[in-house]
C-alpha cells in the first residue's frame, strides 16, 4: 500500500510538473501575441502618421506655393497699375487738356468747356493755372466747378 502511496504521488507530482510546465508555456505564448499584437499596432501607428505627416508636408508647400503665386501676381498688378497711373498722370500733366489749347484765347477755350466732366474741368483749370494762368479763365471754370463763393 505504501508503494501504491508513492507511486500515485509520484503520478501526481509529474501531473503537477506537466501542468506547471504547461501553464508556463502558455504563458510564454501569450506574452510572445501581446508582443507580436503591441508591435504590429505601432507599426501600423507609424504608417499612419507618416502618411499624414507627407500629406501635410504637401499641402504646406502647395499652400505656400500658393501664396508666393499670389503674392507675386498682387505685386505684378500693383505694379502695373502704379506704372499705367504714373504714366497717365505724367502725359495729362504736361499736355494740354484740349488740342490746340495753346494757340486759344480766353472766348475760345470758354466756348469748349460746356460738356467737359467735372475731372477734365479740373485737368483744364490746373494746365491753365500752370501755364498762362488767365485769372478770368480760372475764374469761369471755378463756376462751373461750383468751387468760387
Amino acid at each position: 500500500m505504501l508503494d501504491h502511496l508513492r507511486e500515485q504521488a509520484g503520478s501526481g507530482r509529474a501531473a503537477s510538473e506537466q501542468l506547471a510546465d504547461q501553464a508556463r508555456r502558455q504563458r510564454e505564448a501569450g506574452q510572445a501575441f501581446a508582443q507580436e499584437s503591441v508591435n504590429a499596432y505601432i507599426d501600423f501607428l507609424d504608417t499612419a502618421f507618416a502618411h499624414y505627416w507627407e500629406g501635410t508636408q504637401r499641402v504646406t508647400g502647395s499652400a505656400q506655393e500658393g501664396a508666393r503665386a499670389v503674392s507675386q501676381t498682387t505685386a505684378d498688378v500693383v505694379n502695373t497699375a502704379a506704372g499705367a497711373t504714373r504714366a497717365t498722370a505724367e502725359s495729362a500733366a504736361g499736355q494740354p487738356p484740349i488740342g490746340g489749347y495753346d494757340e486759344m484765347n480766353v472766348e475760345e477755350v470758354s466756348s469748349r468747356l460746356e460738356g467737359l466732366s467735372e475731372a477734365e474741368l479740373r485737368r483744364v483749370r490746373n494746365y491753365e493755372q500752370r501755364n498762362k494762368n488767365r485769372e478770368t479763365l480760372i475764374a469761369q471754370i471755378d463756376r462751373r466747378l461750383g468751387t468760387t463763393p
